[in-house]
């Protein structure tokens, strides 16, 4: 989206040949985005800071949901490739009523309000906004004292998932009554 959002460059100018992988790919995320009432934007400040940007094509805002409080800008690099898509592919029959999303509001959910004391954890706060946001609010309160336990819980999910490859898993003891890959406990020594 940044490349795409540039100034000085047209998009047609990125995706030159309409049969690319690269641009198909554009194809296929625009398409997807617009079949669906919210889309959650993780973005990547500077490679130092996440923060989430909520496309919330119901309410026609975007809801930015940043763990330091701060903002910054995606809607008109968005806007600039749904534009590119439709007038590539034609109007295709989707969700949004409205996509000109440089032109709706922004709604900073955690304005000035530090969630966040540390240099670290904004990836986690970032997956439990999207855990949580429901699009008007948080479905679960969580703070930056929950961080610590999350980590932790988010390590051992991700060690137990199935999709593991590496198989990490055989150094830690399961329990067969576990459901979910969310039910979890700390294991002393490893």
């Amino acid at each position: 989206m940044k490349r795409d959002g540039e100034k000085d460059e047209t998009i047609e100018a990125n995706y030159p040949n309409r049969d690319t992988s690269q641009r198909s790919g554009l194809v296929q995320r625009v398409l997807a985005y617009l079949k669906h009432d919210m889309v959650f934007l993780s973005i990547n400040v500077t490679n130092t800071h996440w923060y989430l940007a909520v496309i919330n094509a119901v309410k026609r805002e975007v809801q930015v949901l940043d763990s330091l409080g701060e903002m910054f800008g995606c809607r008109a690099r968005l806007r600039k490739q749904i534009d590119f898509i439709l007038e590539d592919t034609g109007p295709k029959e989707h969700k949004w009523l409205d996509v000109e999303v440089d032109t709706w509001p922004v709604r900073e959910i955690f304005r000035r309000k530090l969630l966040q004391t540390d240099g670290f954890s904004c990836g986690l706060f970032l997956i439990n906004f999207m855990e949580y946001w429901t699009g008007n609010d948080l479905s679960d309160e969580f703070n930056r004292d929950d961080m610590k336990e999350f980590r932790l819980k988010l390590a051992a999910i991700l060690l137990l998932l199935e999709l593991n490859k590496r198989k990490v898993a055989p150094y830690l003891d399961r329990d067969e009554n576990i459901e979910s890959p969310s039910d979890c406990a700390i294991i002393e020594n490893p």
